[in-house]
């Protein structure tokens, strides 16, 4: 594994560690730092040592921790900032079905 992986694993972990701990906050922050650097690094072999089978399963963790830090940030009424992490969500995943009705939900709750 190069030192490129190992990095990538650590901060996989530490995003792992964020969401055992309910800190959804630093898990979005830490996951998209991740998806935005798509580089060639975030391969099947530092995934799968991270506990994460495929490609698919990180994007299934990010859409957790998105929905995740909405519910926090909607039960601070924070509502301004529970569609800027979907927008922001939007920005890595355009057209995601699952943000799309994230979005939809929220709405409908205001």
């Amino acid at each position: 594994m190069s030192s490129d992986e190992e990095i990538l694993v650590g901060e996989l972990k530490v995003v792992y560690d964020f969401v055992t701990r309910a800190k959804f906050r630093k898990a979005f922050e830490a996951l998209q730092k991740l998806l935005q650097l798509k580089t060639p690094e975030l391969t099947e072999a530092p995934l799968a040592a991270a506990g994460i089978e495929d490609k698919d399963s990180a994007e299934e963790l990010f859409l957790f921790v998105v929905s995740k830090y909405a519910d926090q940030l909607e039960q601070e009424e924070k509502f301004q900032e529970v569609f800027e992490i979907i927008e922001q969500g939007l920005e890595l995943f355009p057209e995601h079905p699952e943000l799309l009705n994230e979005t939809g939900v929220r709405l409908q709750r205001l």
